[in-house]
């Protein structure tokens, strides 16, 4: 059977079917993120809480949501809708969508209540229990739903809400305390030191110092946020001073911190220095011994590099997302660092290092001043730097300095720097909840000078005043905002004559370096005049071929130290070469010696060096000066070089300006003889 083949019939144009492809993706904008991974309620409240705008959490209603990776990292957030200032709109078939798009594994949802209440409405309840639902068909957790107001937050799964999972699942017990301790300080539960340590049992945590360092963490988070509120510079101090004062008192001391006296920065005082070295203005900050960043509080942890040897805050500080955290020695040089960065803020600890330091001509040899020139080191030429050291400044009876540690420090200081205000305050009134009331300075520096010049200055009475109230520490440093230091000054005429005459003596000027004969470990790179560099040099290798080719040996020989490290620990090479010329004109000309050079070269410490060498080799030396508070200064030079338990008997008619000191100010054990009353001694100075 054959069938009819019928031909189609075309009638006009038929168009052609198109089937549209679909193509699935998903672009990552370089917008707000969090570093890490989520760890606490609190963080993501922030977060949201910025994504939002602090200027729009009260004005209406927005719906957010977060979506996160197997590691619980976030992948990214989506601002679903914006709504009116009571309501807004959720579609669970876009927010699923969007989750399968980016291969989420959970998300959190959060909106916000322009009323402030933080009460979840039944629509609320309502549609967290079908996303829950909805996003369980595809093996996707909803772990937390949040309502954000502008100063605190609620969390389903905090609240047992629907039995959500929360972030509590997926963290340990330290950052479970920190989400509660955290919460605590923003509706301010009132903790002292037990409750604190009784809410870190719960969480398995027992051990103090760990309970300390994470309750100064959730401090620092606090600070950091209300320091960058919109309200103004004041607002935003009061709100922290408030915070401060609401902490719990961080008493808790180990034997290593009461030895160095490491006490954390007052958030206040933190912040004030972040104002004075513009770190809202997106500075490159740098923070030597960071601890757990409460100096930092005024910058972005982006901009920060953050350096701290403890474990424990060296983990805190990377929790929190700084540009660089480092572990290295603040005493040793930051190679590589050096006039880098626009910022410098330090609060090193408080104590002695074994071993002094030389810059320049200045010998350092406290740890806290040390670490902060090293710190100053990494400062940029037209930098700030805000650093507190321990203490306050004293001063003799003519408005100095009092004479040591303090003096060599200050006046490197000003010589080399521009130093704006240094400011006594109150440790008992502005650090006790900190766990110390040991008074503090603030030393606030802008730019670092073109030419070394200068020394401290006098005692001022009303600015060198002691600050007792935050109100005072604010408009003190208000005040050193407003003051621009010149970064160069005028030449003198005299300034002038001595750059012509350099000019025509040459590219080198009228100097050449000293070349020591000694090969001490400390050399203070001295010069000598041109004219003089030849002589000096041959008179210096004659006396070395003279003593046996070891300048060192004889000199060590002759003052009666053990060894040779122990003479390079207390002399520099300049200055064993002065004290080699000293004994060899006594011993091999029966002559003497004058010595003259300018300020910090170490004088004094020859002066000293002699006197050893008459003792030790059963002379007696006569000291005499014209100023009686020099009995002092001979006298902290001859304990530099391992001296002290030299006696002297001191002869003077001025009683009350005899008394020898020490580099702290302590009347040190001697024997004064007013006016000419006759006395044997062993000795005398």
């Amino acid at each position: 059977m054959k069938y009819p083949i019928t031909p189609e019939i075309v009638l006009g144009n038929i168009p052609e079917i198109q089937i549209p492809e679909l193509q699935v993706s998903y672009n990552r904008s370089s917008g707000k993120f969090l570093s890490g991974a989520l760890t606490d309620a609190f963080s993501v409240a922030d977060f949201i809480r910025h994504t939002i705008g602090m200027n729009e959490v009260e004005l209406q209603e927005q719906f957010i949501v977060l979506y996160l990776s197997q590691s619980n990292h976030v992948i990214g957030y989506y601002k679903h809708s914006k709504g009116s200032i009571n309501a807004t709109v959720a579609d669970i078939r876009i927010l699923l969508g969007t989750a399968l798009k980016c291969a989420a594994l959970s998300m959190i949802v959060a909106h916000n209540h322009p009323s402030c209440n933080l009460k979840p409405s039944r629509a609320d309840e309502e549609l967290t229990r079908r996303l829950k639902e909805a996003a369980a068909l595809h093996d996707i957790k909803l772990l937390d739903h949040l309502i954000i107001t502008k100063e605190s937050y609620l969390s389903f799964a905090t609240e047992g809400f629907l039995g959500l999972e929360g972030l509590t699942g997926l963290v340990s017990g330290q950052e479970s305390f920190l989400q509660a301790i955290t919460k605590g300080i923003i509706e301010k539960h009132g903790h002292n030191k037990l409750s604190v340590e009784k809410l870190a049992a719960s969480f398995g945590i027992t051990d103090k110092t760990e309970v300390k360092e994470l309750t100064e963490l959730a401090i620092v988070k606090r600070a950091r946020e209300l320091a960058h509120s919109n309200q103004s510079i004041q607002e935003r101090f009061d709100d922290i001073v408030n915070l401060y004062h609401s902490q719990v008192n961080l008493s808790h001391r180990t034997s290593q911190s009461i030895l160095l006296q490491q006490y954390s920065t007052p958030a206040p005082i933190g912040f004030l220095a972040g104002v004075f070295c513009k770190l809202h203005e997106g500075v490159s900050v740098f923070e030597p011994s960071a601890g757990n960043g409460l100096l930092t509080i005024a910058a972005n942890p982006l901009q920060c590099n953050v350096n701290e040897i403890d474990t424990v805050r060296r983990r805190n500080l990377e929790s929190q997302g700084y540009n660089l955290v480092t572990n290295q020695d603040a005493t040793k040089p930051f190679r590589g660092l050096e006039k880098k960065f626009d910022a410098i803020l330090t609060n090193p600890p408080f104590g002695l290092i074994d071993v002094q330091v030389m810059y320049d001509t200045f010998p350092i040899k406290t740890l806290e001043h040390v670490m902060a020139l090293r710190a100053l080191d990494c400062m940029k030429d037209e930098g700030r730097a805000a650093i507190i050291i321990g203490g306050h400044t004293k001063w003799d009876e003519k408005g100095r300095i009092q004479a040591g540690k303090n003096r060599i420090f200050f006046n490197y200081l000003y010589s080399r720097y521009n130093v704006v205000d240094v400011i006594n305050i109150d440790g008992g009134k502005l650090y006790s909840r900190q766990g110390t009331s040991f008074d503090v300075r603030l030393i606030l520096i802008s730019g670092r000078k073109t030419t070394p010049i200068g020394a401290a200055p006098v005692h001022d009475a009303y600015k060198d005043k002691e600050v007792k109230t935050f109100i005072e520490l604010f408009e003190r440093v208000m005040d050193a905002i407003e003051i621009e230091m010149p970064m160069k000054r005028k030449m003198t005429d005299l300034e002038k004559e001595a750059l012509e005459l350099q000019a025509l003596f040459g590219h080198d000027g009228l100097g050449a370096p000293y070349e020591p004969a000694s090969e001490a470990c400390i050399v203070l790179n001295t010069q000598v005049p041109d004219s003089m560099a030849f002589e000096t040099r041959q008179a210096v290798l004659q006396i070395k071929k003279e003593v046996g080719s070891d300048i060192d040996n004889f000199v060590r020989h002759r003052l009666k130290y053990k060894t040779k490290a122990e003479l390079c620990k207390v002399l520099s090479a300049e200055q064993i070469d002065a004290v080699a010329m000293a004994i060899y004109n006594i011993e091999a000309r029966g002559q003497g010696m004058i010595i003259g050079d300018q300020t910090g070269i170490g004088k004094g410490r020859v002066a000293a060096a002699m006197i050893r060498y008459a003792v030790v080799q059963g002379h007696k030396p006569v000291f005499l000066t014209e100023k009686a508070n020099l009995f002092s200064d001979i006298y902290r030079d001859l304990s530099a070089i391992g001296s002290a338990h030299f006696k002297p008997l001191i002869i003077n008619s001025k009683e009350s300006k005899t008394d020898i000191k020490d580099e702290d100010g302590n009347d040190d054990d001697t024997t004064t003889i007013s006016g000419n009353t006759p006395q044997k001694a062993q000795y005398y100075i």
